[in-house]
């Protein structure tokens, strides 16, 4: 699964993430948006947030 269908899937199931999980996945989604590329870190983080809503 690529980086925008985690923050796709992590923002249809943010109802169970926590408030910081939430606005980190829409800060990526709004990085993004803007053309600018994601770290490593912050992928990494993403994948722990995904992996975290199965």
């Amino acid at each position: 699964m690529d980086v925008e269908e985690m923050i796709d899937h992590c923002m249809l199931h943010s109802d169970d993430l926590t408030d910081w999980e939430a606005d980190f996945v829409d800060s990526l989604q709004n990085q993004l948006d803007d053309g600018r590329n994601l770290s490593d870190r912050q992928v990494d983080k993403l994948n722990q947030i995904y992996e975290g809503l199965d």
